[in-house]
């Protein structure tokens, strides 16, 4: 594992080479912000939404309502808790229409509505 592993070797490297105690620290306080940074990403800059769970999630969607459509979502799908990213579905006729998925909360839920 590396993260169990690189303390050790940083340690010990430390010690070998008589070295002081900046580099261990320095990546201690990294890890650390690292960590309590992770639940409060998506309230600061913004949650990372993965596209191919939005695109089936709303195609499944469409299809409890008898509709086949395919979904295009943005590669880079990434909203504020509260924002909204666009994906459009283009159904079996042609015809196109945009939805909107809203960002629930920081962990990635999401709601969706099409856009009239």
């Amino acid at each position: 594992m590396v993260i169990g592993g690189a303390p050790v070797y940083l340690v010990q490297r430390r010690r070998l080479l008589g070295q002081s105690w900046a580099t261990p620290l320095v990546w201690l306080a990294s890890v650390l912000a690292y960590l309590a940074s992770a639940g409060v990403v998506g309230m600061l800059g913004g949650v990372e939404l993965d596209p191919a769970t939005l695109e089936y999630e709303i195609e499944q969607g469409y299809r409890e309502y008898g509709e086949r459509a395919v979904v295009d979502c943005p590669d880079s799908a990434i909203a504020p808790v509260g924002g909204s990213v666009s994906c459009w579905a283009t159904f079996s006729d042609g015809s196109v229409a945009e939805g909107v998925i809203t960002v629930e909360n920081a962990q990635g839920w999401f709601t969706w509505q099409e856009s009239w």
